[in-house]
């Protein structure tokens, strides 16, 4: 079966070998070599998939977790394979939305197994780099501290994600003290909560995942390896932290735009009280005048409308006076 979106770093101290499989089979014989072994798949195949975890022992009910999108992170494991599932974020530049690929990573003896999605959303660059370099830590080290790296890598992005949420949330908290346009204010305000409540969601889990590589007896993790996981451990907590603190700004923010829109109808309300008053004399004189009865005074004069209206102007004035003098206006 031919294949593609397939990378294996295969590496020990001494040194390190990439490949490019172009057909299924080149991918089976590092299962049971003496070096530690990387294969990413960065683009899921059904058949690809299928065949992979048929040679290396993955259970069925892992391949359909790895196969299926849009599930909560989880670890889980079975004989002598540990399996974990999380997503991967990334903002998006153009909108700054935050978006999500799940990627799913078997740690058995000797090996890595990695499946993304899609290509193009890969936080494991830098430690290719990493394993490619003379002077590597990753390669003093056993499988289980590859497996620590990559979480530590998907963490890594989280954080930086945390960051410029916060970024985020200053310059909307500005732009609303500043901003006139309501509709923009609520419609980003709306958006940051959204995106938040989706950073929780997939971040949170990840504490009990890690937390799990903690608490396991099995072999395939090293006692020496374990300082390393409570040091994601320890990411993660923080980045729990920054989220709930983040929690409480979301709610300051929505509390100023409940706030700016009051004040905002108050002082709506305000200009037609004070419209409403102004011309309250003119509606009763008017009213007045405006009776079916012929012998009201003034009616038939001939500058009766003038002195009314002379009277109108003269109350309109006073009461601009008192209306600046108590600063209503």
């Amino acid at each position: 079966m031919q294949i593609q979106n397939i990378n294996i770093l295969d590496y020990n101290e001494t040194e390190v070998h990439e490949y490019v499989p172009t057909e299924i089979n080149e991918c089976f014989p590092f299962r049971d070599n003496a070096n530690v072994t990387w294969i990413n798949v960065s683009k899921l195949d059904k058949d690809v998939v299928h065949a992979l975890c048929l040679h290396y022992n993955i259970h069925y009910l892992l391949e359909l977790d790895i196969l299926s999108k849009g599930q909560r992170p989880k670890i889980d494991e079975q004989d002598n394979i540990i399996f974990c599932l999380l997503n991967m974020l990334r903002i998006d530049q153009q909108d700054n939305s935050v978006n999500k690929e799940q990627v799913s990573i078997v740690l058995g003896p000797g090996f890595i197994i990695t499946f993304q999605e899609e290509p193009n959303f890969d936080a494991f660059e830098s430690i290719r780099k990493e394993i490619r370099a003379d002077k590597s830590r990753i390669r003093l080290k056993g499988a289980d501290f590859l497996c620590y790296a990559l979480l530590d890598a998907i963490v890594d992005d989280y954080q930086d994600i945390i960051d410029d949420f916060g970024d985020r949330i200053e310059t909307e908290e500005d732009a609303l003290v500043l901003s006139k346009d309501f509709n923009f204010s609520i419609k980003e305000v709306t958006r940051l909560r959204k995106d938040l409540m989706l950073l929780r969601r997939n971040i949170l889990p990840v504490r009990e995942l890690v937390n799990n590589f903690l608490k396991t007896n099995n072999p395939l993790i090293d006692k020496k390896t374990e300082r390393y996981f409570k040091d994601v451990y320890d990411h993660i907590l923080q980045a729990q932290d920054i989220m709930e603190s983040y929690h409480d700004s979301m709610s300051n923010l929505h509390d100023l735009y409940l706030n700016k829109s009051s004040l905002k109808m108050n002082e709506s309300m305000n200009v037609m009280a004070i419209v409403t008053c102004l011309l309250a004399p003119a509606t009763v004189i008017g009213g007045i005048f405006g009776m079916n009865f012929d012998h009201i005074p003034f009616l038939h004069d001939y500058n009766s409308f003038w002195v009314i209206l002379t009277i109108l102007f003269i109350v309109f004035l006073l009461m601009l006076v008192y209306f600046r003098k108590k600063k209503w206006i």
